[in-house]
């Protein structure tokens, strides 16, 4: 074999060489930036088990919470409740002008009564829109990091 061809052995050989121990250094990075994110997203598996366990249970706190307000009934009776005191209280007024009489003095509570009166409308409406926002929160509303 002539010189010229062992030279051009010797440095593709060692051409060869430097190509593989470079795809080894890479191949080895490579393995370690894919292993750290493996162990991220196998740590955050139970992590994110653990986060839906406790939106459960927090729910699951809340509905018992709003359940029990609601158990009483007297919030959805609401337009009934006010109807009911509306048809008295023009019953009182009726009666006690047919007397001359001041109704306060009848019937002692007459500012309460025209206090919800005059704000059942409100009220209910403040209260639906409370009760809208929390039903609407109750999705939590969590940044979708995957999309």
């Amino acid at each position: 074999m002539s010189t010229e061809k062992r030279v051009f052995n010797k440095l593709f050989k060692t051409a060869k060489k430097a190509v593989e121990l470079k795809v080894v250094d890479e191949l080895e990075q490579a393995l370690d930036l894919a292993s750290d994110s493996y162990t991220h997203a196998f740590d955050g598996f139970q992590f994110m088990n653990d986060i839906e366990s406790r939106i459960i249970d927090f729910r699951a706190e809340i509905n018992r919470e709003i359940k029990g307000f609601f158990n009483s009934g007297e919030v959805l009776k609401i337009d009934e409740n006010v109807e009911n005191l509306q048809r008295l209280f023009d019953e009182l007024i009726e009666k006690t002008d047919e007397l001359g009489i001041d109704p306060g003095v009848l019937f002692p509570r007459i500012e309460s009564a025209m206090t919800i009166l005059n704000q059942a409308g409100t009220i209910k409406t403040d209260f639906k829109g409370a009760y809208n926002r929390v039903v609407d929160e109750s999705n939590i509303g969590l940044i979708n990091f995957l999309d």
